[in-house]
């Protein structure tokens, strides 16, 4: 944890929800294990181990763990430091 950069190691039961949030930072959502939908942009992004997903800051999105899921989220703020 860095005040310009953060890895968050998050663990979801299954149907676990994270409601709709934002950030003022980069983001990646990397699936470690599990399968989650991710709702972003008017998209649904369905990923499974091993699926990395980017989003710029500012952009609404929430997460649904379709089963006992585990995810690395990595946040980048750049100019902060």
């Amino acid at each position: 944890k860095y005040a310009a950069f953060r890895v968050v190691l998050i663990a979801l039961a299954a149907e676990a929800r994270m409601p709709e949030h934002k950030t003022d930072g980069r983001l990646s959502i990397h699936v470690l294990s599990g399968h989650i939908q991710l709702r972003a942009s008017g998209r649904t992004f369905s990923l499974r181990s091993g699926g990395l997903l980017a989003l710029d800051h500012g952009v609404s999105h929430d997460v649904h763990a379709l089963e006992e899921s585990a995810v690395l989220l990595t946040i980048a703020w750049p100019g902060r430091g």
